[in-house]
């Protein structure tokens, strides 16, 4: 009987690390790349959550006939803050007594609660929208404004959203060269409006 002998080929030692050098460039070229990624995914699915509850605020305004409030959310309770932070989350509420600055009264319906944001974004807004805005029963926004949304303070990582004055909301996008921009075209400048 003849002897058969199975030899796997392998790999030298040369050739490995070859290997080796080749996947440690692909690393480096394809992580920054990916990282980038999943932080527009980041900061796109945060600022979405926020424009829904905009536009859940301002259609429940109009169904039901009454001002309906978002407002910044106190840190330790379901109530409004008076901070112009939003880090905390932001309630959705029927603001029935039209109180501003707004504050959920018994008998007031809350719609929505969310819950903090994690601690590496600020959502920071200014003037008559620092701490909520209002919809009146015809889906106007009582005062436009805008609110910034900024992962680690970096203005290169962020996104505006606008209310207009007809109570539309626009989210700004990042421009081609990673900066971020109003809808107008400006260039965000700063997380803190």
């Amino acid at each position: 009987m003849k002897e058969i002998s199975i030899t796997a080929p392998g790999f030298t030692l040369i050739e490995l690390m070859v290997l080796l050098a080749v996947v440690s460039i692909l690393m480096l070229i394809g992580v920054p790349g990916m990282e980038s990624l999943y932080t527009r995914n980041e900061l796109s699915a945060a600022i979405n959550t926020y424009s829904a509850d905009h536009r859940l605020a301002r259609s429940e305004a109009v169904s039901r006939g009454r001002q309906v409030t978002l407002c910044a959310r106190n840190a330790t309770d379901v109530a409004c803050s008076t901070e112009t932070d939003w880090e905390d989350g932001w309630i959705v509420f029927v603001n029935i007594d039209r109180d501003s600055p707004p504050v959920i009264d018994a008998g007031e319906p809350v719609l929505k609660v969310i819950q903090p944001l994690h601690a590496k974004f600020s959502l920071r807004s200014s003037g008559d929208t620092a701490t909520h805005f209002t919809y009146l029963p015809t889906g106007d926004a009582r005062y436009p404004g805008s609110i910034i949304l900024c992962k680690h303070g970096k203005t290169s990582q962020s996104r505006l959203l606008e209310v207009s004055v007809i109570g539309r909301v626009n989210i700004a996008e990042l421009s081609a060269n990673d900066i971020s921009m109003t809808a107008d075209g400006n260039e965000i400048e700063s997380c803190n409006p």
